[in-house]
């Protein structure tokens, strides 16, 4: 009797050893398959894309620091983006901020920390500063919803959102709009 006790005994303990092995493995190929999730597939150093239009000049330039791409959400990030887009006039654009980031089902980049637009080819610069920006590739659409401000010759002007296409050079502002004006002073 004592003999079938043990047996019981002794299965019981290696049951529970088994147990106990499928569980601590278990719980480690989890967290080794959340960490693989979380892994880039791809990395890229001094990233530069260009469009082009149809009758094949060069519209637009996207450049950057270096890019990661995470296949588990789909989106690359950028370190130091910097766009330049020409418009109907000829006017040369530029966008640039420390971080970017494009979802690979979107042509909207998502631009951050201190975001700054300027225009290149006049003496007097349109410079215009805020802190996140959304810049639509393909219609070269940039708009925020955060404070801007826009600085041109003497002018100062300060609002909370704004809509630029680049393409028609308009912009718009959406609210909180304030504006100075310092005269030259002889």
């Amino acid at each position: 009797m004592r003999k079938r006790y043990l047996l019981l005994l002794l299965t019981l303990i290696f049951g529970l050893a088994l147990l106990a092995v499928d569980r601590y493995t278990a719980s480690w190929s989890q967290s080794s398959n959340e960490r693989n999730a979380n892994e880039p597939d791809y990395y890229g150093d001094s990233l530069v894309s260009q469009r082009f239009d149809h009758t094949g000049q060069r519209v637009q330039t996207l450049q950057a620091d270096s890019s990661v791409h995470y296949p588990q959400t789909r989106h690359t990030e950028f370190t130091a983006p910097d766009i330049t887009a020409l418009d109907q006039q000829n006017v040369t654009w530029r966008i640039q901020a420390r971080q970017g980031q494009l979802k690979d089902d979107d042509n909207q980049l998502t631009l951050e920390q201190s975001v700054e637009i300027r225009t290149l080819d006049s003496p007097d610069p349109i410079i215009i500063t805020t802190e996140r920006l959304h810049y639509d590739i393909d219609n070269q659409i940039a708009h925020t919803d955060e404070f801007v401000r826009i600085d041109h010759n003497r002018i100062q002007l300060t609002a909370t959102g704004m809509t630029l296409d680049l393409q028609r050079q308009r912009m718009s502002f959406h609210q909180e709009v304030n504006t100075r004006y310092d005269p030259i002073v002889q």
